[in-house]
C-alpha cells in the first residue's frame, strides 16, 4: 500500500503459467533392404522403423513423395505411437514385368502435432530396385531342382527294373524246367510183367500165344512211349538253349537291326522297332530284358 497525502493505491500482482505439451523426441529412420521370392526376380523391400523417445504420444505416418506402380508401401494411415515404442513401415516391388525395368520411389516419415500440422522427422529415404523381365505368355521354366533323395530314386529307377526283369526271367526258367521234369516223371512209368503173369505154365498153347502176342505189343509201345519222351526232352532243351541264345548275344553286330541306342546315367539300351530292350553288359555283350 503506497499513501500519498489522503489517497491510499492498493497495487496487487498476478502470475499466469502456460504449459504447453510435450514436443515427441523421434529417432531417425533405420532402413535396412533384403531380398524377396527368387534372386532371378529381383523384387526387394526395404523395412523401416522409428523410435518415440520422448514423454507424451503421436500420430505418425510413411507418406510416399511419388508412387510407383511396381512398388507398393505399409501402412498407409497414421499409427498412434507411445513413449518408448516404435512404429515400423516398409515399401515392396510387387508384380512381374516383361522386360528389364528400375522402379523407384521416395517417402518421408512424419508426426501430427496438437494444431493439426504434420512435421518431418528426418530425411527423405530413397527406394530403387531394377527388376528382370519375366515372360508372362509361358510358363515359369526356373523349377525347383530335385532333391538329394529324389534324385537318386530317379537314378536307382532303371536297375530296380533290371533286377525285377531278371527275377521274372529265372522265375520263368524254373517253372519250364519243372514242368518238364513232372511231364517226363508222369509218363516215363516202367510197364513191367510180373513173374506171376509171366508164368505161362498153367496156359494152353492158344493162351501162350495170345499172351506172347500182347507181351510183345506192350514191350513195342513201351519202348515207343520212351523214344517219345527222350524226343520231346531233346526238343525241350534245345528250345532253352535257343532262348538263352536270343536273349544274350557277344557284340553289337549280332543285336536285330532297325532299332536304336538310348544313353543313360547307369549305361546304354538298344531298343528294336517291336518295342524289345537290350543291355549292354559290362563285358561289351547285350542281354535282353
Amino acid at each position: 500500500i503506497v499513501e500519498s497525502g489522503d489517497q491510499s493505491v492498493l497495487m496487487q500482482s498476478f502470475s499466469i503459467s502456460i504449459v504447453a505439451p510435450p514436443i515427441p523426441v523421434f529417432t531417425l529412420p533405420n532402413c535396412l533392404e533384403r531380398n524377396i521370392g527368387s534372386d532371378a526376380s529381383g523384387h526387394k523391400e526395404v523395412v523401416c522403423d522409428i523410435r518415440n523417445m520422448g514423454d507424451g504420444p503421436a500420430d505418425v505416418r510413411l507418406r510416399q513423395l511419388f508412387a510407383h506402380s511396381s512398388i507398393s508401401c505399409s501402412p498407409t494411415i497414421a499409427i498412434r505411437v507411445e513413449p518408448d515404442s516404435s512404429f515400423t513401415a516398409s515399401c515392396m516391388t510387387i508384380g512381374n514385368v516383361s522386360e528389364p525395368m528400375t522402379a523407384k520411389t521416395s517417402f518421408v516419415f512424419e508426426w501430427l502435432d496438437v494444431n493439426g500440422d504434420w512435421h518431418r522427422i528426418g530425411s527423405a529415404q530413397q527406394f530403387e530396385v531394377t527388376l528382370s523381365g519375366v515372360d508372362v505368355t509361358q510358363p515359369e521354366e526356373n523349377e525347383q531342382p530335385p532333391s538329394g533323395r529324389q534324385a537318386e530314386q530317379e537314378e536307382t529307377l532303371p536297375l530296380v527294373g533290371i533286377i525285377a526283369a531278371v527275377i521274372v526271367a529265372l522265375l520263368s526258367c524254373l517253372l519250364v524246367t519243372f514242368m518238364l521234369l513232372r511231364r517226363r516223371k508222369g509218363e516215363e512209368q516202367p510197364f513191367e510183367i510180373s513173374a506171376e503173369s509171366s508164368d505161362t505154365s498153367s496156359l494152353s498153347e492158344d493162351d501162350e500165344d495170345a499172351y506172347s502176342s500182347a507181351a510183345d505189343e506192350l514191350q513195342h509201345e513201351t519202348g515207343m512211349r520212351s523214344d517219345m519222351t527222350q524226343n520231346e526232352a531233346v526238343l525241350a532243351s534245345d528250345s532253352s538253349e535257343q532262348s538263352a541264345a536270343s536273349s544274350h548275344v557277344t557284340s553289337y553286330l549280332e543285336l536285330p537291326g532297325g532299332g536304336q541306342y538310348e544313353q543313360v546315367p547307369e549305361g546304354t539300351w538298344y531298343v528294336q522297332a517291336d518295342g524289345q530292350r537290350w543291355w549292354k553288359q559290362s563285358d561289351e555283350s547285350w542281354r535282353r530284358v
